[in-house]
């Protein structure tokens, strides 16, 4: 099955951004139509350790719009995505990283996001303020999502150990074996026949 990323970066005439943000129409913006067409099943947010694309106007945009998608009941997925990996994924377990995304998180309003036009801000915190609960609901969907992160990672670092432990204990009762072959073979002749 073919997939297809739209990344907002190289996705984005970078010399016509106004037109690329729908000209003030944020209906129109390259954003809303791409995370609303039917094809798009979910959204991955590139975090680095402080949460900085949660400071930008933009960045909120996504999340909300990933947030009202949900809302509504589309099977439409949000993941955490950083350097070394995708956060929310089985089998991923950088727990530091985690926890360092986590704290920031934690003491982070997303109300306090800008943008380089102050009018995309004012649009995205006005589209914000409109939903029941405003920023408080974002915050709130974001640092579940968090939470949410933390508990697999958590899940999947303990049964990394606990894997890790059970191998070295079988290693371990593997030696003891051949350790005591080895002492109660000690002083026995062995003869080969050619």
């Amino acid at each position: 099955k073919d997939v297809a990323y739209w990344v907002c970066t190289f996705a984005n005439n970078q010399w016509q951004v106004r037109e690329e943000l729908g000209g003030g129409d944020w209906q129109q913006s390259s954003f809303f139509m791409a995370l609303q067409s039917p094809g798009c099943k979910g959204t991955i947010m590139v975090m680095d350790p402080l949460a900085k694309p949660l400071t930008r106007s933009w960045c909120l945009f996504e999340l909300l719009q990933t947030f009202l998608r949900q809302a509504r009941g589309d099977d439409f997925s949000f993941l955490i995505g950083t350097a070394n990996g995708v956060l929310n994924q089985k089998g991923f377990t950088d727990i530091q990283l985690t926890v360092r995304i986590g704290e920031a998180i934690a003491n982070l309003d997303v109300q306090d996001a800008s943008a380089s036009d102050l009018a995309d801000k004012k649009m995205i915190d006005a589209l914000v303020n409109n939903l029941p609960g405003g920023f408080g609901r974002i915050n709130s969907f974001i640092r579940t999502s968090v939470l949410d992160v933390l508990q697999d990672v958590r899940g999947n670092v303990l049964q990394g150990l606990t894997r890790l432990e059970q191998m070295l204990v079988d290693s371990s009762t593997l030696s003891e074996d051949a350790s005591s072959r080895k002492t109660s073979g000690a002083g026995q002749r062995h003869v080969v026949a050619l």
